[in-house]
């Protein structure tokens, strides 16, 4: 058991927005004459690390970039493969054309609310670069790729870009008027752009299959010794913008020798015909996560965004519970460890499975059927304790836990981690059984009697 680790962690300020479980069901109030309320802290953790993320999803074209060093949870690196297809069918540039830049563009992913997802250090510039893919990388929607994949590429950047994540985001205007918003340009070799030029329309242009044998895309990830402690999350596509802005691109920006008007050949990632996925490495060595990589009987909850470690909760479920019509069944799980929450933040969700006898995972009961979490809830709470602030999750069960009860079983087994939407984002330690009774995790049942 990996005990006392925790223990003398301060409890600083944590600021998040409260979010309550949104149930559809009304729960009646403790009466104790027809409702009744009862609990139980018997509970036992496992964890284990989990690296089974697909990361070529076509319904959720979003992947991270960047690099983080976690004090906790070790090095994490990530970087996102994808190709480009021809502007249009026989496209070709004019035989007189002078090539005067290329930029390789990937839109920041914006959602819709509004909001921007980054993870890490905003403070601090990191220097993203661009590489040319050299395996072949071939469109398959039947072949998943998943965040421990990878492929070669020339370790010599095509172009490299050193920024802020505000810099990023801010509003830029070209010589030829173009505007961007929340999109990383990096600049790519004159060589490279001058080979693609040059390239003979006959035999690499007369379709997007043959260019792509030449050049079978972009590696884009950040540099590794370089500083940067940060993961952005861009997308390959966003409907809701226009132009270069909306899809990942490599752009040409060129004239001819008779007309010295800008022009521009825009060669974009299209999702009925290019491939794409995300890598996404961590390494624990030497960090003290390397301990909850896979260990039972675990003191804490420790949850790490995927590809990360998830934690196996056991519930034992009380004896004194008669047969009974549960109304509530709600788990709490208390944020132990704030020290790194101004970089490292805390899940924005969490997700829950219940496990079979074999440990296969499936929907809680109360999912089935729903479209989202808004019954389960799993948002983290601000909630006051003994004078301090903390991070408080809830995740609301009643329909899993009146399945198990009325098959006999004595336990009930959870498996809880960061939401997979903002692929390697998040982390978190929470409260175990040893961590005393502000912190550790407890399951609240609210019953009637059948």
């Amino acid at each position: 058991m990996y005990a006392g680790f925790f223990s003398c962690l301060v409890i600083g300020g944590i600021s998040c927005k409260e979010r309550n479980i949104g149930t559809t069901d009304a729960i009646p109030q403790v009466d104790n004459i027809h409702t009744f309320e009862t609990g139980t802290d018997a509970i036992t953790l496992q964890s284990l690390y989990d690296d089974s993320l697909v990361t070529n999803d076509y319904t959720h074209l979003v992947g991270s970039i960047g690099k983080i060093d976690d004090p906790f949870f070790g090095k994490s690196v990530a970087g996102l493969y994808f190709q480009v297809s021809l502007p249009n069918v026989l496209f070709a540039f004019p035989s007189d054309a002078v090539m005067d830049s290329s930029v390789v563009s990937l839109p920041y992913y914006i959602s819709t609310t509004g909001r921007r997802y980054v993870y890490g250090d905003t403070t601090q510039s990191i220097t993203f670069n661009a590489y040319r893919i050299t395996d072949a990388f071939e469109y398959n929607l039947d072949k998943a790729l998943y965040a421990h994949d990878s492929l070669g590429y020339d370790r010599s950047p095509l172009g490299s870009r050193t920024v802020t994540y505000r810099e990023m985001l801010n509003p830029s205007v070209l010589a030829n008027g173009d505007t961007f918003t929340d999109v990383l340009r990096i600049r790519l070799s004159s060589a490279f752009t001058n080979e693609i030029a040059a390239l003979d329309p006959d035999v690499y242009f007369p379709a997007s299959a043959e260019f792509k044998k030449y050049f079978p895309g972009f590696y884009i990830a950040a540099a590794a010794p370089q500083p940067g402690n940060m993961f952005g999350l861009f997308t390959l596509l966003d409907g809701s913008r226009t132009g270069e802005s909306s899809t990942a691109n490599l752009t040409f920006y060129y004239h001819t020798t008779s007309d010295a008007t800008p022009k521009k050949a825009v060669f974009s990632f299209a999702n009925n015909n290019c491939a794409w996925f995300n890598s996404i490495r961590k390494d624990y060595n030497g960090y003290p996560a390397s301990a909850y990589r896979q260990a039972s009987n675990i003191d804490s909850v420790i949850l790490q965004g995927a590809p990360g470690i998830k934690t196996d909760i056991r519930i034992a479920i009380p004896q004194s519970l008669p047969k009974s019509v549960i109304h509530k069944a709600e788990l709490e799980l208390t944020l132990l460890d704030p020290g790194a929450s101004n970089k490292f933040i805390h899940p924005v969700q969490l997700i829950v499975k219940a496990l079979d006898a074999d440990g296969n995972e499936h929907d809680v009961l109360d999912k089935v059927g729903r479209p989202g979490f808004e019954y389960i809830g799993g948002w983290p709470d601000t909630v006051i304790a003994n004078g301090n602030t903390l991070v408080r999750y809830k995740i609301n069960i009643p329909r899993e836990l009146q399945k198990q009860l009325d098959q006999g079983a004595t336990s009930l087994t959870l498996r809880v981690y960061p939401t997979t939407a903002h692929p390697g984002f998040y982390r978190g330690i929470l409260g175990g059984p040893g961590s005393g009774d502000v912190y550790k995790p407890k399951f609240n049942i609210i019953y009637s009697v059948k």
